[in-house]
């Protein structure tokens, strides 16, 4: 009797498991784990085109310290930013990064020693808010 059992109780387990491939492999007739609509949380929009840069440029006068910022518009989120220099006497940069009395706000300070003018820029790097 106890290789009867041992038969029956292994062939009942082949039998399920092989039903339980069956049912939800790709090849079943109705897959038994499948849904029909995804219940998914919606996931956040492509950052294609949502990405944009905002930009001021200025003159730094001769032998002056001075600042200036680029800045996001409302609603957006500064990510990222920068400084750099176009044309004009050779300045120093002295502060490059967010400002601390703003979040939308991106600062760089310069230091110009020469006698002539330089063009500088600042660049805030904004990501728009995704369209609903």
């Amino acid at each position: 009797m106890t290789l009867a059992r041992t038969l029956a109780l292994f062939l009942a387990g082949g039998i399920v498991g092989a039903v339980t491939i069956v049912a939800c492999g790709d090849d079943s007739p109705d897959d038994a784990d499948a849904q029909t609509t995804c219940d998914c949380p919606a996931a956040e929009p492509p950052l294609t085109g949502r990405v944009v840069h905002r930009s001021t440029t200025e003159e730094i006068p001769p032998t002056a310290i001075t600042g200036f910022a680029g800045g996001c518009e409302d609603g957006e989120i500064l990510i990222s930013g920068g400084c750099t220099q176009s044309t004009g006497a050779p300045v120093v940069l002295v502060e490059n990064g967010p400002a601390t009395s703003s979040e939308s706000t991106w600062v760089c300070r310069w230091n110009n020693a020469d006698t002539n003018a330089a063009m500088v820029t600042a660049t805030a790097i904004c990501l728009q808010p995704a369209a609903e």
